[in-house]
């Protein structure tokens, strides 16, 4: 089984390309954010389906979100924020 890295664990200035392995780490598809403006019980019932559903995602809060540039967010293909 294929451990997730938390988003902390990813570097910010590293590509990510659909979920494929980038500088030793396996960089998930999907970024689901639990920042600033989110509802903790919306989060936790998006992140349920996407645990249900087997689908590699990371995590990301409005500290790391804030610090990436939009190139670093287009490599994700799919952004969810719960609110």
């Amino acid at each position: 089984m294929i451990r997730r890295p938390h988003v902390d664990e990813i570097p910010v200035d590293c590509a990510c390309f659909d979920g494929l392995w980038f500088n030793g780490v396996k960089h998930p598809p999907i970024l689901l954010f639990n920042g600033t403006g989110t509802s903790a019980n919306d989060v936790a019932a998006v992140e349920s389906i996407l645990k249900d559903s087997h689908l590699d995602y990371a995590i990301m809060n409005s500290r790391r979100l804030n610090g990436m540039s939009a190139s670093q967010l287009m490599a994700y293909r799919l952004l969810t924020s719960q609110g």
